[in-house]
């Protein structure tokens, strides 16, 4: 009973409350038009400035990219996106190292499990994909405690009373810091196949979404860029930017562009694949 009541009283937070991250401002996205959006990890959330998309061609952008994002929280992303009727000319989604990750959602479906009775959505991934969707499903508040880091009882409580404004209509977060050479080699080997970046592709051609996937820079200290040129082989479509921006005073480590970087890659992407403003 005890459960129970926890149970409801946190999923009503969570339902109700001014979003604190981006998956409960993409819970409550619907219907808008959005012309660009940018989905993948802090490489994507730190790299690409909607306000330099803006300015340069006119349109609206959104940044959805979100710290340790894997390919499966891309795609749930993708899919809350068009449940929620939320159109767009043109889809962005980052991958690279991640590509050998087919593990389940770790962030947006964590932050999403509030979710699970009352977005079809959330429940059908979770059920397709996440091996302990029954206890999630039908044991009253064990999704909250078996994911305290993201939605626990000190999660909630900030949710429900720190009534702080966060803005998510950008989602750009710069970056400002000097550089530090932080070792983070790619893999040596890649994956056969990511059956969740296959299903993202086969959605996007279902659609017929205009959908640009793409890696971001890596640093000039960076080891086995081959693993790049694999995966080109995997997905041929790849927009590769690993090594479009040389010089370390670019970046802030060796797998984040700084705001000066960050400024050169977004227009980058624009002149690749946006319309300028005549």
């Amino acid at each position: 009973i005890v459960a129970t009541v926890f149970d409801v009283a946190f999923t009503q937070v969570y339902l109700h409350s001014r979003p604190r991250t981006k998956t409960q401002y993409l819970m409550q996205l619907k219907n808008k038009k959005i012309d660009y959006i940018f989905l993948g990890s802090s490489r994507a959330r730190d790299n690409i400035s909607p306000d330099i998309v803006k300015a340069e061609t006119g349109k609206q952008a959104l940044n959805l990219g979100i710290y340790a994002c894997r390919p499966d929280d891309l795609y749930l992303q993708l899919k809350l996106l068009l449940h929620n009727g939320v159109t767009f000319e043109k889809i962005f989604i980052q991958l690279d190292y991640t590509y050998n990750d087919s593990l389940p959602s770790n962030i947006v479906g964590s932050e999403a499990l509030p979710y699970i009775h009352t977005s079809e959505v959330v429940e059908q991934h979770v059920r397709e994909n996440n091996p302990k969707f029954y206890p999630y499903y039908y044991l009253p508040f064990y999704r909250y405690i078996d994911n305290s880091y993201s939605i626990g009882f000190r999660n909630t409580l900030v949710t429900l009373f720190v009534k702080k404004n966060f803005n998510f209509d950008n989602g750009y977060e710069a970056q400002h810091k000097p550089f530090k050479d932080v070792k983070a080699p790619l893999p040596e080997k890649i994956t056969a196949t990511n059956p969740v970046v296959e299903k993202m592709r086969k959605l996007c051609a279902d659609r017929k979404i205009d959908v640009v996937f793409f890696s971001a820079p890596y640093c000039d200290n960076l080891s086995n860029y081959d693993y790049t040129d694999q995966l080109k082989q995997k997905v041929p479509e790849l927009a590769d930017y690993s090594k479009a921006i040389k010089g370390n005073n670019y970046y802030t480590d060796c797998l984040h562009l700084n705001a000066e970087g960050s400024e050169i890659f977004t227009r980058l992407l624009i002149k690749d694949h946006m319309a300028k403003k005549d």
